[in-house]
């Protein structure tokens, strides 16, 4: 077989170049049709023979694209076409993970009759549940429960799919949760409980589902503060008295023997010091060096009048 000459392989090797330039000049414009929905442009550039798993600059596939930007059809057609529904990004997200995101429930639907992944986990240890409920998607996080989403699942910091529902004040999404069967007194990586983290905030409607849900309220923080403190540190009237009606005890106490009596006072928060006393707080509770809430009072004369009329009623009916 006669030696090929140097201008033929050069021949050789540009048609080869031309090719693959072509190749992933088709596979770039597949990816932007895909992004652009245009369910058109898809056909054409797939039945032309473009890669159905053709990868941008980004590192994006189209159906990683058609996924995020919600196009349930081209996701379909790419599927059909046999695109890699586990396909990754650099950040490890799949297009199950970027519909979810984006709260994309056609799409996502699609996917999940394919038979994507519902647990699948991107760098950062999120699945597509923990990014549906960090976004407050609450359609789409019944969908992926149904379909079998772990609602355990715990990201690489610690933090499970309760938790960052709670953190985004999203009581629908906590509600289906619990319903699932998630644990109401799941903490975060700092060992706070999700009544904590919603009381602390503020998040009223989140604090009445975690307590209809059972929550546990008087699970301490590293230091003993109980929801019912947190929020009173933060002079969070409406959240206390929520907390007091769902059996907080008002005479819980942390590690130095602190109670809610005695934070309200040392904020100098008279508002909650009527309501804890009205509440039966007991202004005779000392804590570890001997104080009582009236001295924990630095500006507020009414606070103090306030714990004082209730001492001295206290030791009236006490006998003293």
């Amino acid at each position: 077989m006669p030696r090929m000459t140097t201008f033929t392989a050069l021949v050789g090797l540009a048609i080869g170049l031309a090719a693959c330039t072509g190749g992933k000049e088709a596979g770039l414009k597949l990816v932007a049709a895909a992004k652009a929905g245009d369910q058109a442009e898809v056909g054409r550039l797939l039945q032309a023979g473009a890669d159905v798993n053709a990868r941008s600059d980004f590192d994006w596939t189209p159906l990683l694209e058609a996924a995020a930007a919600g196009h349930g059809e081209v996701v379909e057609i790419l599927l059909q076409a046999g695109a890699d529904a586990e396909a990754r990004d650099r950040f490890g997200w799949t297009a199950l993970m970027r519909s979810a995101n984006g709260g994309h429930g056609g799409a996502l639907e699609v996917l999940v009759r394919a038979g994507a992944d519902v647990n699948a986990q991107n760098n950062n240890g999120e699945s597509a549940l923990s990014r549906a409920a960090d976004k407050g998607r609450f359609d789409v996080v019944q969908t992926l429960i149904v379909a079998g989403a772990d609602i355990h699942a715990k990201n690489q910091y610690g933090e499970s799919v309760m938790v960052q529902a709670v953190i985004g004040d999203f009581a629908e999404v906590v509600r289906t949760m619990l319903e699932a069967g998630a644990d109401v007194d799941t903490k975060d990586k700092e060992g706070d409980s999700v009544l904590i983290l919603a009381a602390e905030k503020g998040q009223d409607e989140c604090v009445e589902v975690l307590l209809e849900g059972g929550a546990d309220t008087e699970a301490g923080d590293e230091r003993g503060n109980t929801a019912l403190m947190r929020a009173i540190v933060r002079d969070l009237a409406s959240t206390v008295e929520i907390l007091l009606e769902g059996g907080a005890d008002v005479n819980a106490t942390n590690t130095t023997r602190q109670t809610p009596l005695m934070k309200a006072a040392g904020n100098d928060s008279e508002g909650l010091v009527k309501i804890l006393l009205e509440a039966g707080a007991d202004p005779l509770a000392e804590d570890i060096y001997g104080d009582t809430a009236d001295i924990m009072v630095t500006r507020s004369d009414q606070a103090l009048r306030l714990i004082q009329e209730a001492k001295k009623a206290a030791r009236e009916a006490g006998g003293e």
